[in-house]
């Protein structure tokens, strides 16, 4: 949402709204944290991904898999993972497609 509307097909991000994302506190982070994050880089390292729009719309695997170890280790449940990611793919589908619109 921060992007910025003159950049035609590509996002730039302004550093000053870069500066207010949220980042993995490394050192704080558990040893099973540790184990999840590198069992799932070990699966998809070779995987090549499609387009984000695609990975998105059609729920491919790998990326599914991703996101849903990541939430897992910021402490989201099961339920809440099932309930919220597909809502959130799908806005991101919805803004992605309104950004090609744009152009």
């Amino acid at each position: 949402m921060f992007r910025e509307q003159t950049t035609e097909g590509y996002t730039d991000i302004m550093e000053s709204e870069l500066n207010l994302f949220r980042v993995f506190n490394i050192e704080g982070l558990t040893r099973k944290d540790v184990d999840l994050l590198v069992k799932i880089f070990d699966k998809l390292k070779n995987v090549k991904f499609p387009s984000i729009l695609e990975q998105l719309e059609n729920r491919f695997w790998a990326r599914v898999e991703l996101d849903k170890t990541i939430l897992k280790v910021l402490g989201f449940s099961n339920k809440e993972i099932n309930e919220w990611l597909p809502r959130v793919y799908d806005t991101l589908v919805e803004e992605l497609k309104a950004m090609k619109k744009v152009r």
